[in-house]
């Protein structure tokens, strides 16, 4: 047994060997299912939350510290390094802080971010690379087809349930519902029934068992909800 220890102590120092002192270590990837969770603490002291179906790419560099999205949404409480700036970046689009909190959200139509605290500066590499900064409780929805920015007021406790796997709901679409919904469950969700997709909803549900969440709606909304177990699963009101 003692050869294996050796071979593997050898190994270890050879690694050492191989990355010269202050040297970039590796980009980390890091990734979510449907449905998934997950929380992260890097070198640098920032933490990390991935909700459902996210992908990205951390690299800490020397002079930067940069996540990639490729998709899904997470919440940063950057650790402060004025020497290092934090950035994540979607696409064309960028956030970039010193020390603060935010999340971002990224897909193909754009990206979204939310500022729970401090402040960060939000950028595009179109149209000459115009730039606007945020503070706490500012959002802005980039899209990429229009190159438009809306930035607007949210209250960030509601924003930022989903980090408490929660959806928390005023007066909204059922339509949207289900497709916020649809985010974390796998079964094809589809509304059948137009009348249906304009019900208005309230309340605090939960993302950690989506099929309960959808249970919920149809009990307290009266909704009908057929299909198969694998999907698609259809949607219409009660009785239609």
């Amino acid at each position: 047994w003692q050869l294996p220890l050796a071979l593997a102590a050898a190994a270890s120092l050879a690694a050492l060997l191989l990355l010269p002192r202050g040297a970039t270590p590796p980009a980390l990837e890091l990734r979510t299912p449907v449905g998934g969770f997950r929380q992260v603490r890097l070198e640098d002291g920032s933490e990390l939350t991935l909700n459902t179906d996210t992908a990205l790419r951390v690299a800490l560099g020397q002079d930067a510290r940069t996540v990639t999205m490729a998709q899904g949404e997470a919440f940063f409480a950057v650790a402060p390094d004025a020497a290092r700036p934090f950035s994540a970046v979607c696409g064309e689009a960028s956030v970039t802080v010193l020390g603060t909190a935010f999340a971002a959200r990224c897909a193909s139509a754009g990206m979204d971010v939310v500022v729970e605290h401090g402040r960060v500066r939000f950028a595009t590499r179109v149209g000459g690379g115009a730039s606007r900064e945020l503070g706490a409780g500012d959002a802005v929805r980039y899209d990429r087809r229009e190159n438009l920015a809306e930035i607007s007021r949210v209250d960030p406790a509601r924003a930022l349930a989903w980090q408490k796997r929660q959806l928390v709901l005023e007066d909204v679409p059922l339509g949207e519902v289900i497709a916020e919904l649809q985010r974390y469950m796998e079964p094809r969700l589809r509304i059948t029934d137009p009348a249906a997709a304009s019900i208005r909803v309230s309340g605090v549900f939960g993302t950690s068992d989506p099929r309960l969440t959808l249970e919920a709606l149809q009990r307290s909304l009266g909704l009908s909800v057929t299909g198969p177990a694998e999907g698609p699963l259809l949607i219409a009101r009660g009785g239609d």
